[in-house]
C-alpha cells in the first residue's frame, strides 16, 4: 500500500525552473520487509536484468538504470533493499526511488551534476 505524502511544496530554483518538493515516508520500507529467497545468484547478467528480478514480486518497477554488468553476485535470504544496495555498490551507482508514477519506480544509476571536485 502507498504511503500519502505528508508535504508538497512548488517552488523555483535559482535558474528559475519549477521544483516540486515532497516529504513524507518512504514507500521504499516495502523492500526491507522481503527477502530475495535462497540460491539468488547473477553472473554476466546486465544491471537492469538485477535490478528487475529483484523487483519481482513488489509494487515497484525498474526505472532509470544504468548500462553496466553485475559479473558475479549471490543473494541468500538477504533483503531486497539491502540486496539493491549491494548491487549498487558494486558498480559505483545511486538508488533513488521515483514515486510520481501510478506504479513506483526504482532508478538506479549516476545522478546529478558533476561539480569536478576532487
Amino acid at each position: 500500500m502507498r504511503e500519502q505524502c505528508v508535504a508538497a511544496q512548488i517552488g523555483v530554483d535559482a535558474t528559475g525552473r519549477l521544483v516540486l518538493t515532497l516529504v513524507g515516508p518512504s514507500i521504499a520500507d516495502q523492500l526491507i520487509g522481503l527477502t530475495t529467497g535462497r540460491g539468488l545468484v547473477f553472473e554476466d547478467d546486465s544491471l537492469t536484468t538485477v535490478v528487475t528480478s529483484l523487483l519481482t514480486s513488489t509494487d515497484f518497477d525498474p526505472g532509470s538504470i544504468d548500462t553496466a554488468t553485475i559479473t558475479a553476485r549471490r543473494f541468500d535470504g538477504r533483503t531486497k533493499w539491502d540486496a539493491l544496495q549491494a548491487t549498487a555498490q558494486a558498480v559505483d551507482c545511486s538508488i533513488r526511488e521515483d514515486i510520481l508514477p501510478a506504479t513506483p519506480l526504482i532508478d538506479m544509476g549516476v545522478f546529478g551534476t558533476s561539480t569536478d571536485i576532487t
